[in-house]
């Protein structure tokens, strides 16, 4: 009985950490097509594009935006959105129907959905 109640402790933990995994890449994928509405220089085609956005950024944050955090000697979150920004240009370079016009805008993308993303999170939970 005690196997089978930390079976389903361990089942529960891994429902909720791939519940909130899934939520996070939802909330991301409205911040990124909102912000590629409004920004001139974005373009994304359409909210399916937005989600798989969403899944190749979080997956290039948690290799590449790991490794460069490293580097990061100062904690300033300036240096952290411009490892964004590059993220971004490196997915816009191998994602059809995601375009960035300049690093630039890569930053304000950066900036933007960061700053959506910390909105949805404060209303919704």
């Amino acid at each position: 009985m005690e196997l089978l109640n930390t079976l389903l402790l361990l089942d529960t933990i891994a429902m909720a950490s791939s519940g909130g995994m899934i939520v996070h890449l939802i909330l991301s994928a409205v911040s990124l097509f909102v912000a590629a509405r409004y920004m001139p220089g974005i373009h994304l085609d359409d909210f399916t594009r937005a989600g798989i956005l969403a899944v190749i950024l979080s997956f290039l944050n948690a290799t590449i935006g790991s490794f460069l955090d490293m580097f990061n000697v100062f904690s300033l979150d300036l240096i952290r959105f411009a490892i964004d920004a590059l993220i971004i240009l490196l997915a816009a370079r191998f994602m059809k129907g995601f375009r960035v016009q300049s690093f630039w805008w890569a930053l304000g993308l950066a900036i933007v959905v960061s700053l959506c993303n910390s909105l949805l999170y404060r209303v919704l939970f």
